[in-house]
């Protein structure tokens, strides 16, 4: 599968098919559009798109309408509401700006993506500190978006974060990574497993009740 040309309104992918006895053409989700062809003549292949350019940019257009979306007016970053023509949205704004074909799904990918990039810049310093003070040390650190948790420890000491604590105040993120420290310890919620985490977040219960109504 390669680029086939640069066209002026629409990405253009060859997928050669030397099997096949047709030629297909095809729109994704993003507004690529995909060639799938037994023909590898690159002159025959602009011949048929040129044939079908206004059918394809029709398709497009009806596309775009139907899955238009836009970012919101503000954003959650660190416990705190920011406007989206904030210096902390920059990323979040560029990554839209690249999309050839803005739905919710593709705009929520990029939200997605900002806030595992925001995990990776802020988490692994308050990790390595509180690994440190309290000498527990993950075999491994993830991040990724979760529905139902803000992190999970497994019996291989492999640590998850949700992506979505970046959203939270920066006592609620030290929180949730003492309480998965702590799993490294204690596998389950025992009483002895609360007062670890009590020994190093004195306000744990009133955070822990916090996070409950709060979803990810």
């Amino acid at each position: 599968m390669k680029p086939l040309l640069n066209h002026p309104h629409f990405y253009i992918r060859h997928c050669y098919k030397p099997q096949q006895k047709h030629t297909y053409i095809s729109i994704e989700d993003d507004g690529t559009v995909t060639i799938r062809t037994p023909i590898n003549n690159s002159d025959l292949l602009q011949k048929i798109v040129q044939k079908k350019e206004h059918w394809i940019l029709q398709r497009l257009e009806r596309m775009t309408q139907r899955q238009s979306a836009v970012l919101g007016e503000t954003l959650y970053y660190l416990g705190r509401l920011y406007s989206i023509d904030s210096d902390i949205a920059i990323p979040l704004k560029r990554a839209v700006s690249r999309l050839r074909v803005v739905n919710s799904k593709h705009l929520q990918r990029c939200y997605d993506h900002f806030y595992k990039h925001a995990c990776i810049d802020y988490l692994p310093q308050r990790i390595a500190y509180f690994s440190d003070v309290m000498a527990l040390y993950p075999s491994e650190i993830h991040y990724r978006k979760m529905k139902r948790r803000w992190g999970s420890c497994d019996s291989k000491k492999k640590i998850t974060f949700n992506s979505a604590v970046m959203k939270l105040s920066l006592k609620q993120i030290d929180y949730i990574v003492i309480h998965e420290l702590a799993h490294l310890q204690h596998m389950n919620h025992a009483p002895s497993f609360h007062r670890l985490v009590q020994q190093y977040c004195h306000n744990a219960r009133s955070i822990e009740q916090e996070l409950r109504r709060l979803r990810p």
